[in-house]
């Protein structure tokens, strides 16, 4: 049985809430500029097996608007803006080609697609000084290994995204249902 609106809209504020805490506190560590932003992924895509898609596409954007004016770190809240917040709400879309090998070319052309607008944002449209100067002493070669090493993180989110959503439906969803009734 599914919840009632009142009830799923208190459910989506509490995970936009816990997503914009665990943004704000990614700041703290120097790792969390890719962590912060996966997990706050997760969380809307929670809201989204709870909720349904529509309320959770208004999370993201809320997320994503309110990191992009309070996170210090401006690439934590880009990283969530472009691609780690929405992709969960897309990925059901992409699991449903039935073809592994187009399924996963479709997945990654994404991914690609969005971190190469991040990072042209970042640096071109709106220069941020720090992540100019330590791309600048990169060379092309070493770009190149962490967009390599960046497209094998994304295939190990992706699949912990699902074990995140089992884990979810098979523990926490039948407590909600039942405090819920009672």
């Amino acid at each position: 049985m599914r919840q009632k609106k009142s009830g799923q809209i208190a459910f989506g504020g509490v995970m936009a809430g816990l997503a914009l805490v665990v943004m704000l506190l990614g700041g703290i560590f120097p790792l969390a500029t890719f962590c912060a932003p996966a997990i706050g992924g997760a969380l809307v895509m929670l809201a989204a097996a709870e909720c349904g898609a529509r309320l959770a596409w208004g999370m993201y954007a809320a997320i994503a608007l309110v990191s992009l004016w309070l996170v210090p770190d401006l690439e934590m809240g880009m990283i969530f803006a472009c691609f780690l917040g929405y992709y969960p709400l897309v990925k059901p879309l992409l699991d449903c080609i039935r073809r592994p090998l187009l399924r996963w070319g479709a997945k990654l052309l994404l991914f690609n697609g969005a971190v190469r607008c991040m990072y042209f944002l970042l640096l071109v449209l709106f220069p941020v000084g720090y992540l100019i100067a330590e791309m600048g002493s990169y060379g092309r070669g070493m770009v190149m290994v962490l967009l390599a090493l960046a497209n094998l993180a994304f295939c190990v989110y992706d699949r912990a995204l699902c074990g995140v959503l089992q884990l979810y439906m098979l523990r926490l969803h039948p407590l909600l249902c039942r405090r819920g009734r009672g």
